[in-house]
């Protein structure tokens, strides 16, 4: 279950804790001082970090996978432009044949696709013309330094920016005891990124083009 943080006033000063609201935990005191838990709660930060040779391993694949989503997108792009083009044949072919008709009726039908043809260009309107594709360069370092200094990150951040770090890295909230810490955490993929390369098969190494660790 989670904590709750709480301050006692003493006779000369103030303290801090954090309180077990469990009714079925049977932890005898409830309050955990707040140097104890942070402190734990910072090795087990430390002991998830990833390794720098897996982070290595994980950016080729990141790489990979973001040159081909560059590839699909040139891909989408040239399929819009064909299209575009090929809408804009087709109303001026519309435009031709409107002072060809003797018929208000064939006119009008012809005016009314002109309109629904205009409709589907000004929808693809919005295809870049410079095919400029985002430099997620900096993005990449970000996240790698991130993934490999948890602690460091945290230790940094306001309070604010702790809960959405820890939400990030856990998909379970740990389980923590006075006694011996916190358990075994429940990782999120980027954290996990070790048991997925160094798993029972090893296709994503091999894709990498990296030997596993022996």
């Amino acid at each position: 279950k989670k904590m709750t943080s709480s301050i006692n006033k003493g006779k000369l000063k103030y303290y801090p804790h954090y309180t077990c609201n469990n009714s079925e935990c049977t932890a005898n005191p409830k309050n955990i001082a707040p140097d104890k838990m942070e402190s734990d709660y910072l090795e087990m930060l430390e002991n998830i970090k990833v390794e720098p040779e897996v982070l290595e391993i994980g950016k080729v694949i990141a790489a990979r996978i973001w040159e081909d989503k560059v590839k699909d997108m040139g891909i989408n792009y040239e399929a819009k432009e064909a299209e575009r083009k090929e809408i804009e044949k087709m109303i001026d072919n519309y435009i031709d044949l409107i002072p060809k008709t003797r018929s208000d009726s064939i006119r009008t039908r012809y005016e009314a696709k002109i309109e629904e043809l205009d409709e589907q260009l000004r929808a693809l309107k919005n295809v870049s013309k410079t095919k400029k594709v985002p430099d997620i360069k900096e993005a990449f370092n970000l996240i790698f330094k991130f993934i490999g200094t948890p602690a460091e990150t945290w230790k940094k951040a306001d309070n604010k920016a702790k809960i959405l770090i820890h939400n990030m890295i856990f998909t379970a909230n740990p389980r923590y005891s006075s006694e011996t810490g916190f358990g075994t955490p429940e990782l999120s993929l980027p954290f996990a990124i070790k048991q997925h390369i160094y798993g029972s098969d090893n296709n994503m190494v091999e894709m990498a083009g990296f030997e596993p660790a022996s």
